[in-house]
């Protein structure tokens, strides 16, 4: 829906006197949670062990149950990989997500790593999966240059889409 707050307004009518009042409220409507990934580029070294994506992100508050992240290296280098590590409360436990000891959610990895939230997630929960996305390419000396690297979240049941970007530098 459009983001903008509604007024609405309920009017009781009395039945046999016609006596009508009425009484107008506002309805505010929240957007969806910003989410910003951050620049400037994190950098990558040839060879290198994978380095954390988007340490600094940042994730409004809202309501995440269900949500579905996906980040995507939008580079035509088919070497590069995405994956989620485990760090502070987050444990990553084959494709489960587990944060502060609860399952919040499962996730596959590759070019793509695309996460399914479920009915335990929180925002603190989707930050930090947000902050330990990972970048590595599988091959000792990838190309080097800039990789973007996308984020895109459906928050819940609204079904907002929020978007960020940022960027990996692969350097010698």
């Amino acid at each position: 829906p459009m983001i903008a707050n509604r007024p609405v307004t309920f009017a009781l009518k009395s039945g046999s006197l016609g006596y009508v009042s009425t009484m107008t409220q506002t309805a505010e409507l929240m957007g969806p949670p910003p989410l910003a990934v951050g620049s400037p580029a994190t950098n990558y070294h040839l060879g290198g062990a994978p380095i954390v994506v988007a340490p600094a992100a940042t994730l409004g508050q809202g309501a995440f149950a269900n949500s579905l992240l996906t980040v995507a290296d939008t580079s035509p280098y088919i070497n590069d990989r995405l994956n989620i590590q485990s760090a502070g409360g987050l444990v990553v436990s084959g494709s489960t997500l587990i944060y502060n000891g609860i399952v919040i959610g499962s996730f596959t990895a590759g070019r793509t790593v695309t996460v399914k939230f479920n009915a335990n997630a929180t925002q603190a929960g989707v930050l930090a999966v947000a902050q330990n996305i990972t970048f590595t390419s599988i091959v000792a000396k990838p190309m080097t240059g800039n990789r973007g690297i996308s984020f895109h979240l459906r928050v819940g049941a609204d079904g907002y889409v929020v978007t960020s970007n940022t960027t990996v530098k692969v350097t010698a």
